[in-house]
């Protein structure tokens, strides 16, 4: 019997706090600007592209919250784009091996890797 509850309660859980990071994107969903870049700090002329479709939104925003951190201080070529989501301006590298590395402005001594990258590159470079 304790069991059963104790599943129960985790199953709820669970269920409340999926809910909830799901409710957070779409109350979160803002248009994301992306510029291609020349250099660190220096936007290529003319190639903003603002995203607002919802659903590519949710695709960058998921890749992003799903990057991993790299360990080290990193030594890293001019990043390809800069990505505004709200107050949030990242860096982005897109790698030859479907992956890319991200990182924030704000914190260029640190790197994030993300993984499985395809729907991230593909809704970037559309």
């Amino acid at each position: 019997m304790k069991f059963i509850i104790l599943f129960i309660a985790i199953h709820c859980s669970f269920n409340l706090a999926t809910c909830k990071s799901i409710e957070l994107l779409t109350i979160n969903l803002q248009p994301i600007e992306i510029h291609e870049m020349i250099r660190f700090s220096e936007q290529k002329p003319n190639t903003l592209q603002v995203i607002s479709n919802e659903e590519d939104i949710l695709i960058i925003t998921n890749a992003i919250n799903s990057a991993k951190k790299m360990a080290g201080k990193p030594d890293i070529a001019d990043p390809h784009y800069q990505l505004e989501l709200g107050e949030n301006n990242y860096y982005l590298w897109i790698n030859q091996d479907n992956t890319a590395t991200i990182m924030n402005v704000n914190d260029t001594n640190t790197i994030y890797k993300i993984y499985a990258a395809e729907k991230l590159i593909s809704t970037i470079q559309q």
